[in-house]
């Protein structure tokens, strides 16, 4: 990927400011120029992975190995109700050494879901992550989710 793509994300995520011109923040990525005005719609996955809140984190942390994805949205009653993401394993479960296969999905999960809308641009996804100090978010069209965007997925 071309590094003048990279620099504008990743000093976007860390809080750095470019100079030089702003560094040019332009690149093309499969044949097609992306930037950070391009829009999330653009760049996600159409897919959405979810889980049930009372899975449990070893289940959990085995699909998202398996998909290798970060984050699963959680579903209780049919609605989205949270995230959970590796941080939030990581966080709450390993190093409070409880036992993944007994922690309930809900018991870890982050329950505020922080939006983006589909048509907002890479640089305002950016912004928001690094405002929330998150790596995922849910992206809505409408009113309804329809991905969660990475910031893996935005150097990508």
């Amino acid at each position: 990927m071309a590094q003048s793509m990279l620099l504008p994300i990743i000093c976007g995520l860390l809080g750095s400011t470019l100079t030089h011109g702003e560094a040019k923040k332009e690149a093309v990525y499969n044949n097609k120029e992306v930037t950070m005005n391009t829009k999330i719609e653009e760049k996600m996955s159409r897919k959405i992975y979810s889980v049930q809140s009372y899975e449990s984190v070893l289940d959990v942390a085995r699909q998202m190995a398996a998909r290798k994805i970060g984050s699963l949205l959680v579903t209780q009653e049919g609605k989205y109700t949270g995230i959970i993401t590796e941080g939030d394993i990581v966080r709450k479960v390993v190093s409070n050494d409880a036992p993944p296969g007994e922690t309930l999905v809900s018991s870890v999960m982050t329950t505020s879901l922080i939006t983006i809308e589909s048509d907002d641009s890479l640089s305002e996804a950016s912004s928001i992550m690094k405002k929330n100090n998150i790596r995922h978010l849910v992206v809505t069209k409408r009113g309804g989710i329809v991905a969660v965007i990475s910031a893996g997925d935005l150097l990508q």
